[in-house]
């Protein structure tokens, strides 16, 4: 390019100047050359694989991996499926299925260490061959630097491109706006650029490569840097001091606007951001954000984000989109929205948050990564740490969060009408020596299609009401994960119908405290859900508990495979099914009795393991409902219990079937495999009990003469003749005394 040389206006400068334009004009070329080659690099290259690898389009569900070749065998880039049998997520990539979590940011780390290096040799430059604005001292009217900028500014885009120097150490106020054409870079060097006048801005138009300045808004203005174009790079600045006054909607340090694809925050740091508050809900003048993210293919990475005061919003990281709209589920069920948020594609990585009190990010775009960020809260109370709304094809993994002594006033992890989320293989620390309170840990409100797995969430010392809220969950896995904690009141909590296809398996639970672990109370009826392969240990119920799994209203219901095991006090615990339709409880170890009630049908308790001394293993119970029907009770194994059945309400139980079980003792002499309550004796039909060979089965039954059972029995089958006074035996043809006589 050719550059303007030096004339007699320039005499406060020294003469020499006119030799730095010089090896600026042979040199500068090379330099604008390779900073665009390398954002070009990251913009076609590297952001084209992390959009290919991240993005993802859902195909139904299939039975097995086997079936995904079958089923799509001309599956392309990105499509993605679940298999019912085990409920991993695969993913077509590079014309392979591949578990979902195999995505990572290689392309970007690579690239992005390039163009590192790229910069330092920049810097190196600038410091010899920048444009120094104090160049243009005279400019800087009344200490207006931004008048003296903007001149530079339009005097480089004249000749092509340029660089704006600020000198190390710096302070250049400002008073008005500040717009950096296309392809104008600026480079701080340690300098500072200070608002000194109400909601001025700093404008980069794209293109532009922005380093090492510190954004002083001087508690000034509410929108320090707005990003209006593609591919710029904001690297090792310092925004600070933003506050929005009563005329501010929205409070940002940093605005990527929708016309701005394709740019980076990186290695920056954010302080002190607040606004005024006008005591009215909703209306957005108190909402401040770090970043506010609404362009597409951003990269947010390695930036430290403190002194976060918002009174609506407070985000430290906003990313937003265009509403798209769709009656899909579970966009319908939003009252705010009737759709999901379009795509931005935004890698956010690497990011620490100190002290949020709203949220560290929210999303109400799709198709973005959120990965290895971590979160410090120290005494200050927080709302949420991530949190999504009506987006799709989200993806948050290997993030943590630290909290001492703080209250979380609603949820760590907050998503509402998501589709097609990802949360895994993050973890939560709580501090073991500062008692504090959560709500909610983990909020998911009408979501379709999540992961949640392979997280760890440790609750030292909180108090805890649910580890899980759910309303309208369907096609979710909760898997792998691993919850611990002092007082948590439940794990699972579902307080809406609209349950459907929903696992959690091979999770492990721990608390000192717990009231209801499992409550399933819906209001319709859910539909498809499994317990399988989870191990709880808890060692003491709090003094309000009376079940360990409700189930309420479940359609295909399996408890398979579970541990649960009460390690510091011999309490009796429940798992009750009520209304449930299509019950297996098999193959578990339970330190709990199992009760069926109200209107429960078709119930197999099969293959279990009652550890615990229990009045009863098996509890069949109507109470304000109808009488179950259906039950079946095979090969189970009871370590010590008074009655191994019991029947009680006051109406006939139908088709309930005791077979093949062992009991390993009882508590009392009575010895009763089945046992029917005095409200249930003058009802309760006898043909619609069936037993056989259970270990020991000495007594079964009691009544007059007159009413001795003339259903099927199996030879020994006793019956306590109350005529008679004493008891008599079955043996295949009559009825016997202990001599054998019939009688």
């Amino acid at each position: 390019m050719d550059l303007k040389r030096v004339g007699t206006k320039f005499d406060r400068v020294r003469v020499d100047i006119n030799e730095n334009f010089d090896k600026i004009e042979g040199k500068y070329k090379g330099l604008q050359k390779r900073f665009d080659n390398a954002v070009e690099e990251v913009s076609e290259k590297a952001f084209d694989k992390v959009v290919d690898r991240a993005k993802i389009d859902w195909l139904p569900p299939v039975d097995t991996f086997d079936d995904l070749a079958t089923t799509y065998p001309d599956a392309t880039e990105g499509q993605t499926s679940m298999t019912r049998d085990t409920g991993k997520i695969y993913r077509m990539t590079n014309g392979v299925w591949m578990e979902i979590q195999d995505f990572d940011a290689t392309a970007i780390n690579e690239v992005d260490a390039r163009l590192s290096a790229e910069l330092e040799g920049a810097r190196q430059d600038l410091e010899s061959r920048g444009y120094d604005i104090r160049w243009n001292a005279l400019d800087a009217i009344d200490d207006d630097w931004g008048l003296a900028i903007n001149k530079i500014n339009d005097y480089l885009v004249s000749k092509g491109g340029g660089v704006i120097l600020l000198p190390k150490i710096g302070v250049f106020t400002y008073k008005t706006n500040i717009n950096i054409s296309k392809g104008i870079s600026l480079s701080g060097l340690g300098a500072s650029l200070k608002a000194d006048a109400r909601n001025v801005t700093i404008n980069f138009a794209g293109s532009n490569l922005v380093d090492g300045v510190i954004f002083d808004g001087n508690d000034k203005t509410g929108r320090a840097v707005v990003l209006q174009g593609d591919k710029s790079y904001v690297h090792r600045c310092t925004v600070k001091n933003v506050y929005g006054d009563e005329s501010t909607t929205n409070t940002v340090g940093i605005h990527i606007t929708k016309q701005a694809n394709y740019c980076v925050i990186k290695d920056c740091a954010f302080d002190k951001l607040s606004a005024f508050e006008n005591g009215i809900e909703g209306d957005l003048i108190g909402a401040v954000r770090a970043i506010w993210l609404q362009g597409q293919f951003a990269v947010i990475d390695n930036n430290n984000f403190l002194g976060m005061e918002g009174y609506e919003d407070a985000d430290y990281i906003y990313v937003s989109a265009d509403l798209k709209e769709t009656n899909e589920y579970p966009a319908n069920k939003s009252p705010l929205v009737n759709g999901f948020f379009a795509e931005t594609f935004a890698v956010i990585t690497n990011n620490t948050f100190y002290n949020a009190t709203k949220s560290a990010i929210k999303l109400q775009s799709s198709g973005n990564l959120i990965a290895n960020n971590t979160l410090i809260n120290v005494g200050v109370d927080l709302r949420y740490a991530w949190r999504g709304y009506s987006t799709t094809g989200n993806v948050v993994k290997n993030n943590s969060i630290y909290l001492y002594g703080c209250v979380v006033t609603s949820s760590v992890y907050q998503f509402q009408y998501n589709l097609n989320t990802v949360i895994k293989d993050n973890t939560l620390h709580t501090d073991a020596t500062a008692r504090s309170e959560i709500v909610n840990a983990v909020d998911l409100i009408y979501n379709a299609e999540m992961i949640f797995d392979g997280n760890e969430l440790n609750f030292s010392r909180y108090n805890v009401d649910n580890i899980f809220y759910l309303s309208g969950a369907r096609r979710m896995t909760l898997s792998n994960n691993k919850f611990s904690g002092t007082d948590v009141r439940q794990t699972y909590t579902f307080n809406q119908d609209l349950v459907s296809d929903f696992r959690t398996n091979n999770n492990e639970i721990s608390y000192e405290r717990t009231n209801f672990p499992v409550v399933m109370s819906t209001n319709g009826s859910a539909k498809n859900v499994n317990f399988e392969g989870n191990k709880f240990m808890i060692g003491e119920l709090l003094p309000s508990a009376s079940h360990f799994f409700a189930f309420r209203n479940v359609d295909n219901l399996n408890i398979i495979d579970n541990h649960i095991v009460l390690y510091k006090k011999d309490q009796s615990i429940q798992v009750r099914i009520e209304g449930c339709t299509d019950v297996e409880v098999q193959r578990n170890a339970f330190d709990a009795r199992v009760t069926v009630s109200d209107g429960s049908k078709n119930v197999d308790i099969i293959d279990n393991v009652f550890n615990k001394d229990v009045l009863s293993a098996v509890f069949v119970n109507n109470e304000a409902g109808e009488a179950p029907e259906n039950v079946r009770v095979i090969k189970n194994v009871a370590h010590k219990c008074t009655y191994f059945v019991s029947l009680n309400g006051n109406k006939s139980k139908k088709n309930i079937e005791v077979i093949d079980n062992t009991v390993g003792g009882w508590t009392t002499d009575q010895h009763n495999i089945i046992f029917i309550d005095a409200a249930g004796r003058p009802v309760q039909r006898m043909e619609e009990i069936y037993v056989k060979g259970n270990t020991p089965a000495r007594r079964f039954d009691y009544g007059f003469t007159s009413e001795r059972p003339a259903y099927k029995k199996d030879v020994g089958y006793s019956y306590f003749d109350w005529s008679l006074g004493y008891v008599i035996t079955w043996n295949d043809t009559n009825w016997v005394n202990g001599n054998g006589d019939t009688v």
